[in-house]
Protein backbone atom coordinates (compact mmCIF):
# COMPACT_ATOMS: atom_id res chain seq x y z
CA UNK A 1 0.00 0.00 0.00
CA UNK A 2 1.40 3.81 -1.02
CA UNK A 3 -0.39 6.75 0.34
CA UNK A 4 -1.11 9.59 -1.54
CA UNK A 5 1.83 13.23 -0.89
CA UNK A 6 -1.21 15.40 -2.05
CA UNK A 7 -4.35 14.32 -0.63
CA UNK A 8 -3.36 11.14 1.67
CA UNK A 9 -5.25 8.90 0.02
CA UNK A 10 -4.36 5.19 0.52
CA UNK A 11 -3.79 3.33 -2.84
CA UNK A 12 -2.78 -0.31 -4.03
CA UNK A 13 0.87 -1.01 -4.75
CA UNK A 14 0.15 -1.16 -8.37
CA UNK A 15 -1.56 1.93 -9.29
CA UNK A 16 1.24 4.44 -10.66
CA UNK A 17 -1.84 7.34 -10.12
CA UNK A 18 -4.42 8.81 -7.39
CA UNK A 19 -7.30 8.16 -8.56
CA UNK A 20 -8.66 11.07 -6.01
CA UNK A 21 -6.00 14.23 -7.43
CA UNK A 22 -4.12 12.37 -9.78
CA UNK A 23 -0.93 12.99 -8.57
CA UNK A 24 1.94 10.62 -9.27
CA UNK A 25 2.31 7.70 -6.61
CA UNK A 26 6.18 7.48 -6.14
CA UNK A 27 7.97 4.30 -5.19
CA UNK A 28 8.50 3.80 -1.45
CA UNK A 29 11.87 5.56 -0.41
CA UNK A 30 14.55 3.04 0.62
CA UNK A 31 15.73 5.49 3.52
CA UNK A 32 14.01 2.66 6.26
CA UNK A 33 16.41 0.02 5.04
CA UNK A 34 19.38 2.60 4.65
CA UNK A 35 18.73 3.42 8.36
CA UNK A 36 18.53 -0.04 9.41
CA UNK A 37 21.91 -0.80 7.65
CA UNK A 38 23.76 2.21 9.64
CA UNK A 39 22.47 1.11 13.10
CA UNK A 40 23.41 -2.06 12.27
CA UNK A 41 27.15 -1.22 11.10
CA UNK A 42 27.35 1.13 14.19
CA UNK A 43 26.32 -1.14 16.88
CA UNK A 44 29.17 -3.47 15.20
CA UNK A 45 31.77 -1.01 15.20
CA UNK A 46 31.16 -0.38 18.75
CA UNK A 47 31.04 -4.00 19.95
CA UNK A 48 34.24 -4.68 18.34
CA UNK A 49 35.80 -1.44 19.95
CA UNK A 50 34.29 -2.40 23.41
CA UNK A 51 36.06 -6.09 22.84
CA UNK A 52 39.52 -4.53 21.89
CA UNK A 53 39.17 -2.21 24.85
CA UNK A 54 38.69 -5.44 27.30
CA UNK A 55 41.55 -7.19 25.78
CA UNK A 56 44.14 -4.48 25.75
CA UNK A 57 42.98 -3.98 29.07
CA UNK A 58 43.77 -7.12 30.41
CA UNK A 59 47.16 -8.10 28.56
CA UNK A 60 48.47 -4.31 29.44
CA UNK A 61 49.36 -3.63 32.92
CA UNK A 62 48.50 -1.13 34.91
CA UNK A 63 50.34 2.13 35.10
CA UNK A 64 52.63 1.69 38.06
CA UNK A 65 51.79 -1.69 38.62
CA UNK A 66 55.11 -4.25 39.82
CA UNK A 67 55.40 -6.52 37.30
CA UNK A 68 56.53 -10.18 39.27
CA UNK A 69 59.30 -12.11 38.37
CA UNK A 70 58.12 -15.26 36.37
CA UNK A 71 60.74 -17.39 38.49
CA UNK A 72 60.07 -17.97 42.06
CA UNK A 73 62.49 -16.31 44.62
CA UNK A 74 64.51 -18.70 46.32
CA UNK A 75 63.60 -17.61 50.05
CA UNK A 76 59.31 -18.06 49.10
CA UNK A 77 58.77 -21.97 49.63
CA UNK A 78 57.06 -23.65 46.41
CA UNK A 79 54.06 -25.72 47.96
CA UNK A 80 54.61 -29.53 46.93
CA UNK A 81 51.72 -31.18 45.18
CA UNK A 82 50.98 -34.51 45.27
CA UNK A 83 49.92 -36.26 42.53
CA UNK A 84 48.72 -39.85 41.64
CA UNK A 85 50.84 -42.68 42.43
CA UNK A 86 52.95 -41.17 44.89
CA UNK A 87 53.27 -42.52 48.58
CA UNK A 88 52.66 -40.11 51.18
CA UNK A 89 52.23 -40.61 54.98
CA UNK A 90 49.10 -38.99 56.54
CA UNK A 91 49.28 -36.29 59.08
CA UNK A 92 46.39 -36.77 60.95
CA UNK A 93 42.95 -39.17 61.60
CA UNK A 94 40.35 -39.16 59.02
CA UNK A 95 37.71 -41.25 57.83
CA UNK A 96 37.95 -43.54 54.70
CA UNK A 97 34.71 -44.37 53.17
CA UNK A 98 34.46 -47.49 50.73
CA UNK A 99 32.82 -45.26 48.32
CA UNK A 100 32.78 -41.53 47.86
CA UNK A 101 29.15 -41.67 48.84
CA UNK A 102 29.61 -43.30 51.99
CA UNK A 103 32.58 -41.07 52.79
CA UNK A 104 29.91 -37.87 52.43
CA UNK A 105 27.62 -39.96 54.85
CA UNK A 106 29.52 -40.59 57.34
CA UNK A 107 31.18 -37.01 57.52
CA UNK A 108 27.33 -35.65 57.22
CA UNK A 109 26.78 -37.84 60.77
CA UNK A 110 30.26 -36.94 61.95
CA UNK A 111 29.28 -32.79 61.61
CA UNK A 112 26.51 -33.10 63.42
CA UNK A 113 28.33 -34.88 66.10
CA UNK A 114 26.62 -38.25 66.29
CA UNK A 115 29.46 -40.41 66.16
CA UNK A 116 27.35 -43.52 67.12
CA UNK A 117 25.36 -43.20 63.18
CA UNK A 118 28.93 -42.13 61.78
CA UNK A 119 30.21 -45.73 63.25
CA UNK A 120 27.08 -47.58 61.86
CA UNK A 121 27.25 -45.99 57.99
CA UNK A 122 31.15 -47.10 58.58
CA UNK A 123 30.01 -50.49 59.58
CA UNK A 124 27.48 -51.12 56.88
CA UNK A 125 29.54 -49.73 53.83
CA UNK A 126 32.40 -51.57 55.00
CA UNK A 127 34.38 -48.35 55.48
CA UNK A 128 37.67 -47.46 57.55
CA UNK A 129 39.36 -44.77 59.61
CA UNK A 130 42.69 -43.70 58.23
CA UNK A 131 45.37 -43.03 61.39
CA UNK A 132 48.01 -40.23 61.13
CA UNK A 133 51.51 -41.22 60.39
CA UNK A 134 49.87 -44.00 58.12
CA UNK A 135 51.16 -44.04 54.62
CA UNK A 136 49.30 -44.35 51.68
CA UNK A 137 49.29 -44.47 48.25
CA UNK A 138 47.39 -41.78 46.18
CA UNK A 139 45.48 -43.74 43.53
CA UNK A 140 43.58 -41.22 42.11
CA UNK A 141 43.24 -37.65 43.30
CA UNK A 142 39.62 -35.40 42.62
CA UNK A 143 39.14 -32.32 43.56
CA UNK A 144 36.74 -33.15 46.83
CA UNK A 145 37.61 -36.97 46.67
CA UNK A 146 40.59 -38.74 46.85
CA UNK A 147 40.90 -42.62 46.23
CA UNK A 148 44.07 -43.89 48.60
CA UNK A 149 45.24 -47.31 49.60
CA UNK A 150 46.28 -47.73 53.02
CA UNK A 151 49.66 -49.63 52.56
CA UNK A 152 49.70 -51.57 56.30
CA UNK A 153 46.83 -53.04 55.72
CA UNK A 154 46.21 -53.30 51.83
CA UNK A 155 42.67 -51.35 51.75
CA UNK A 156 41.43 -49.14 49.31
CA UNK A 157 39.03 -46.52 49.91
CA UNK A 158 38.02 -42.90 49.33
CA UNK A 159 38.66 -39.68 51.50
CA UNK A 160 38.68 -36.46 51.25
CA UNK A 161 41.70 -34.72 49.34
CA UNK A 162 42.98 -32.18 51.68
CA UNK A 163 44.19 -35.30 53.69
CA UNK A 164 46.58 -36.70 50.66
CA UNK A 165 47.36 -32.67 49.23
CA UNK A 166 48.94 -31.81 52.66
CA UNK A 167 50.84 -35.10 53.17
CA UNK A 168 53.81 -35.39 52.75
Amino acid sequence: MRICAKCGGVRDDCERFCSACGTPILAPAKSASIGKFLLLSIVTLLGLVGMLAAFIHAIAPVAGARVLPETPSPSVPVAHVNHSGDVVTVQENSLCGSTPGALDEMYRWAVRGDKTEAARVAINTHSTAVKGGDTVKILEIGFIHSKIRILRSERECWVVSELVRAAR
